[in-house]
């Protein structure tokens, strides 16, 4: 059917994401109470013990296999050449796998790093492409959100890191950690750009408060793309708290967004290099009437918002769909080699805030 002479189908289309929203957040909103009490938040959890290349290296007999790469429960630690070494988020071991995902041996990191060396000893294209760009998926995503996009910022001359994190298994703050041992292990690099989903964001915020970069450090933090932010929390996961399902799905991060962002907002940085903004739902006929004022369906226009901001632009996407919309991957690539999405001339910036001297 031709859409572009049939405004009738283009209206009923439009207006699907709208009536689907109501009915499914809605229909999951009751609360907890329902359907029986969350998991107490008070029960800590035991964080994993981080990465020893010092240990006595323990693996088990491995066979080359084909593996999903990781996509809710596995935490990458280090990467090279498109090679990683992620953490299970349950058993603790490691495993190291391939650019195309087989794994190639797993047991303790000591282990994995060693055969890591044995088998690709170093980053082929370190000593041409100096220049990185991580990508961040978002809550409850992977790494294959980005395929699109990785390919085209390989064209534009960038090495590229997709950093992949069990979003819904553990802490802001323990996925800040991951990605900062992934930095500090990649080989020659001059100058680091961020390029986040959501709640990759609020990781490298928190990253960037965590290992502020000393003066005259390398590698240099350039530039970041922050897709659909909720800088200022989310409306839609404080509505939701209650509610079973957001808890299963949601994880510790969710609950970091429903209940603990007063908690969790003082210990996130603002970017002190140039970032610019990609707010989307720009289309009035996609709204989600648990979150005020206009939104993607998960977030809305003023909670993506961030005070120092170079440029901001709100797009026509759905929150989800963003890091493969056409428009926002052509205005990313333009921020990542120009500083602005679109022209110097034509920046939106969001000015920042006088510092308040009394704020601790």
């Amino acid at each position: 059917m031709n859409r572009s002479v049939n405004p009738s189908y283009r209206r009923r289309l439009m207006q699907f994401p709208r009536w689907l929203v109501v009915t499914i957040l809605l229909g999951l909103g009751f609360p907890v109470a329902v359907v029986g009490q969350s998991p107490s938040l008070d029960e800590p959890r035991s964080p994993l013990p981080a990465p020893d290349p010092n240990e006595e290296p323990v693996g088990y007999l491995n066979f080359s296999l084909g593996t999903m790469g990781g996509k809710q429960f596995w935490t990458d630690w280090y990467h090279r050449a498109g090679w990683r070494i992620q953490q299970n988020v349950f058993s603790g071991h490691y495993r190291l796998l391939d650019e195309n995902n087989t794994r190639h041996a797993w047991g303790n990191y000591s282990h994995c790093l060693q055969e890591l060396n044995r088998l690709q000893p170093r980053d082929p294209d370190a000593d041409r492409l100096p220049d990185v760009v991580i990508l961040l998926h978002g809550l409850g995503r992977s790494r294959s959100s980005w395929d699109s996009l990785e390919t085209s910022l390989h064209r534009d001359g960038f090495r590229v890191v997709d950093f992949g994190y069990a979003s819904t298994r553990a802490t802001i703050d323990e996925h800040a950690d991951a990605l900062h041992h992934v930095i500090t292990h990649l080989d020659n690099v001059e100058h680091i750009s961020f390029v986040g989903h959501s709640l990759g964001n609020l990781v490298v915020r928190r990253y960037l408060a965590k290992y502020p970069p000393r003066a005259n450090e390398r590698p240099e933090h350039k530039r970041m793309v922050m897709l659909g932010p909720p800088n200022q929390g989310a409306e839609l996961a404080r509505r939701l708290r209650d509610n079973a399902i957001f808890y299963l799905f949601g994880g510790e991060p969710g609950q970091q967004l429903a209940r603990e962002w007063q908690d969790v907002e003082p210990l996130l940085a603002t970017p002190e290099f140039e970032f610019g903004i990609l707010a989307g739902g720009e289309d009035s006929d996609f709204s989600n009437p648990l979150v005020r004022g206009e939104d993607d369906l998960i977030v809305s226009l003023e909670e993506t918002r961030l005070p120092g901001a170079v440029d901001f632009r709100h797009v026509e996407s759905m929150h989800t769909f963003m890091p493969w919309n056409e428009e926002v991957m052509r205005m990313t690539r333009h921020f990542l080699a120009e500083g602005n999405f679109e022209s110097h001339a034509t920046r939106q910036p969001i000015a920042r805030e006088p510092a308040d001297p009394f704020r601790r």
